[in-house]
């Protein structure tokens, strides 16, 4: 198999498994209003969106720097 490396908009699933319980995902360069590239943005969203709406993550905006942000894995219960 070929290997894909993990990112922030390619590969999102492959980066949200490698985060071990309790661990932190933190992405950057999220504010949409700084990007002009439509495609970009809808990428960007996609990727906030799946962040915010997974089941076993808590995630947050960050307004700071170039707009952060940023995930933590839920503890198994």
């Amino acid at each position: 198999a070929l290997f894909e490396p993990a990112g922030k908009v390619t590969n999102l699933d492959s980066t949200i498994a490698a985060i071990r319980p309790g661990g932190k995902l933190l992405v950057d360069d999220m504010d949409l209003a700084r990007h002009t590239d439509p495609d970009l943005r809808d990428g960007l969203r996609m990727v906030i969106d799946r962040l915010h709406g997974h089941p076993d993550l808590v995630t947050v905006d960050l307004p700071i720097a170039s707009g952060v942000v940023l995930s933590t894995r839920r503890l198994a219960a």
